[in-house]
């Protein structure tokens, strides 16, 4: 219900105070698929994030905001510097525009993956942000939906409210389904909808629910809770942090239980052909039985025989047993209790493999019951602020609006300092310990902050051998003064004009 028509109509009557008066001081992009809107007044400032992908949809608001330095697009600029007037909710659509001075209106289109800003003047689209949809050759009001709705309608609709609130959504049918109104009298389904409606209108509280692994917006607990809070805009805020949750758990789920489903079959095949082996060695291990029938009858081969027909005493039939022609009788019987002794170790060997084989298809099998099971339960991996980039031979960070640059390995450093850095990038490593080159992208006409350059020598401390210690020396220069000779080993370079500073390795 994040983007149903009655969320969205409390989140209008809340932002109403909030954003009424103020101008809008900036619009802009940095993320694809991403629109911030900045407002303010004196002393005070209000800005909304938008998402119109086809992943989520959405908003989420704060009263700060760090614009990027670079990769930042301004966006609908006839609206820019605008007075806020007022806002407005659509009727039974998942819309709603902010009014401004001079016939500007700033109209929020969100309908799932054609979600889309458009900019009407003075009633006319002129501008939309996603422009492939053509939004603005359809006016706003077109989108308000008729008033069907009233007790007649309803009774003379069969009670088929779903046809007269169009935007009602699976969640409101989800509570009124657990109050059996399909099976109510007449009375008592008006009764409840009576009480959905007020609901809609005038809610105490807002849920965010667990439904089959989903984080689910609600005015109703009609599945297990995560949180609930009275603030509409509090609730969009975290619903954004619950849905990425979830999907980012989900995809995790759904990538282990492949791997995990993949090594299950390759085990599975592997016991099975190794236990074939196995019984087809146990039947045919006959080398020391072939070894007493030789002894039996050492006088009976005649001298450098490659191969003789003795009676087999075990199964009371004659056996062709064949000789190293070099060996004599007792030596070609030693031969064969030789290789009885090993094939027994080999069998041993191989009921060993296949024991511990069977271990780890055992915990496999119970981790795929465990990921099917409880998915909630599962930890994800921690990435904090890091962004592996798998392609790139470096981690990257961000810190206070820089990019720092941490090498993999020895070979990544070479190609993190030859590849991926400028001269006017910051330099850094841990000093007297191998470990990895550290870079803090420059950002052009800025000097980089004492803070943000402690912190990358944090992570230059983290990522060497002197991470177990309390202090570690870290030298600083810029990337100019860093070269690197002919012949030297992967990660060694020569280092000008360094100071050092003492950190406390971090990881983060």
């Amino acid at each position: 219900m994040h983007l149903n028509h009655y969320f969205l109509s409390q989140l209008v009557f809340e932002l109403k105070p909030l954003i009424t008066g103020t101008y809008l001081a900036e619009i802009f992009t940095q993320q694809k698929d991403e629109v911030v809107l900045g407002f303010g007044k004196p002393g005070e400032d209000f800005f909304i994030k938008c998402q119109t992908g086809p992943g989520i949809q959405g908003f989420s608001f704060t009263k700060e905001f760090n614009r990027a330095k670079k990769n930042s697009v301004d966006l609908f600029k006839p609206a820019t510097g605008k007075k806020v007037l007022n806002l407005f909710s659509t009727y039974q659509d998942r819309s709603f525009g902010i009014n401004m001075e001079n016939g500007v209106v700033l109209f929020f289109k969100m309908h799932g993956s054609r979600s889309n800003i458009i900019l009407y003047q003075n009633g006319n689209g002129i501008e939309e942000y996603h422009k492939s949809f053509d939004d603005i050759l359809l006016p706003f009001e077109s989108y308000k939906k008729p008033e069907l709705f009233s007790i007649d309608n309803l009774i003379t609709n069969e009670f088929k409210i779903q046809q007269l609130l169009p935007a009602l959504g699976p969640e409101p049918l989800k509570w009124l389904e657990s109050k059996s109104y399909s099976t109510q009298k007449e009375d008592d389904k008006i009764e409840l909808i009576c009480t959905m409606l007020d609901v809609l209108h005038h809610p105490e509280s807002f849920y965010i629910l667990n439904e089959n692994e989903k984080a689910v917006l609600s005015f109703f607990q009609t599945s297990p809770l995560l949180v609930s809070k009275t603030s509409a805009i509090e609730i969009a805020n975290l619903f954004q942090k619950y849905y990425f949750t979830f999907t980012l758990r989900n995809k995790f789920v759904s990538s282990e239980t492949k791997i995990l489903t993949a090594k299950k079959v390759k085990l599975e095949r592997y016991i099975s052909s190794s236990r074939e082996k196995l019984n087809e060695l146990s039947s045919t291990n006959t080398s020391e039985q072939i070894g007493d029938i030789l002894m039996a009858n050492l006088y009976n081969i005649p001298e450098r025989s490659e191969s003789v027909t003795l009676f087999d005493f075990y199964s009371n039939t004659n056996r062709d047993i064949k000789l190293k022609k070099d060996y004599s009788p007792q030596k070609n019987a030693e031969n064969y209790y030789r290789k009885g002794k090993n094939l027994i170790l080999d069998l041993k060997n191989l009921e060993n493999i296949i024991e511990q084989k069977q271990k780890e298809l055992d915990l496999i099998e119970s981790s795929l019951i465990n990921i099917s099971d409880s998915p909630s339960n599962i930890k994800l991996p921690s990435k904090e602020k890091v962004i592996q980039q798998q392609s790139f031979p470096f981690k990257k960070f961000e810190f206070e609006g820089y990019e720092i640059r941490v090498g993999k390995s020895s070979q990544k450093n070479d190609e993190l300092l030859q590849q991926h850095s400028h001269k006017n990038d910051l330099w850094l490593h841990a000093r007297g310990f191998a470990g990895s080159h550290v870079i803090i992208k420059n950002i052009a006409g800025t000097l980089v902050p004492q803070n943000v350059i402690e912190k990358a020598a944090s992570l230059a401390a983290y990522y060497s051998k002197g991470k177990t210690n309390n202090l570690c020396p870290v030298i600083v220069t810029e990337r100019k003064y860093v070269r690197k000779a002919k012949g030297m080993a992967p990660g060694q370079v020569i280092v000008d004009k360094e100071k050092t500073i003492m950190v406390t390795p971090s990881e983060y």
